[in-house]
């Protein structure tokens, strides 16, 4: 994961060393689409809805990255942008429902005493995993951002960001929660809130090639 600061230490290029930007966004795919099921599955076992949040995000971080790899690919196949589009719906649909389920699950605990149970303590060992996870990859796309071909990077970056500040709250909510588990409860509404953009950008921007040039500037502004 630390290929780029070598490459930069001995006077060798990302580029010559092969992608550094495409192998650092399929550890992405990888380690961000590994966490989300297990975090999502330990959230629901360990009673802990902000756990389920970091692993909702995690999935749209896979996705997102995964998006990115394929969008080259898709541009050169007949069909691809329109196939790409329509999968980036199905995943909004999918994060939707299980925020939703998340968002209703979180009120309806803080208002049933019977349900403000505590978190099982293991699932702490699951939020610092994450948060260690993301802090690499957002600290590794800080480096290969800085690399020929690694200027969308820094979007990623936020992205890892917010993986960082999803999995923190999860893990205050579960330290917090076993005095006071109201907290996790709270700690997924927060969590939600924040996939709430991330969602909309899904179904919004489903077509990267337009996106990626609205950011660039026209000639008229470059002169």
């Amino acid at each position: 994961m630390n290929n780029c600061k070598k490459n930069e230490t001995r006077g060798e290029t990302c580029e010559e060393r092969g992608d550094c930007a495409m192998r650092h966004k399929l550890w992405a795919v990888g380690l961000s689409m590994g966490l989300s099921l297990p975090l999502c599955m330990l959230g629901l076992l360990g009673r802990s809805e902000a756990l389920v949040a970091a692993g909702l995000y995690a999935f749209y971080q896979g996705f997102l990255c995964g998006k990115s790899v394929l969008n080259s690919a898709g541009e050169n196949l007949p069909g691809g942008e329109l196939q790409c589009n329509f999968v980036s719906i199905v995943a909004a649909f999918i994060v939707s429902l299980g925020a939703l389920d998340v968002l209703i699950f979180s009120i309806w605990r803080l208002t049933k005493a019977s349900l403000l149970t505590a978190p099982t303590p293991w699932a702490l060992l699951a939020a610092a995993i994450a948060i260690l996870i993301n802090y690499q990859l957002s600290q590794h796309s800080g480096c290969v951002a800085r690399q020929p071909g690694g200027g969308q990077m820094e979007d990623l970056r936020g992205s890892f960001q917010t993986s960082m500040l999803i999995s923190g709250l999860a893990f205050a909510g579960v330290l917090i929660g076993q005095w006071w588990p109201p907290i996790d409860a709270l700690a997924a509404i927060i969590g939600v809130g924040l996939l709430a953009r991330p969602i909309m950008g899904l179904v919004t921007n489903t077509n990267p090639k337009t996106a990626e040039q609205g950011k660039k500037p026209s000639p008229a502004m470059a002169v």
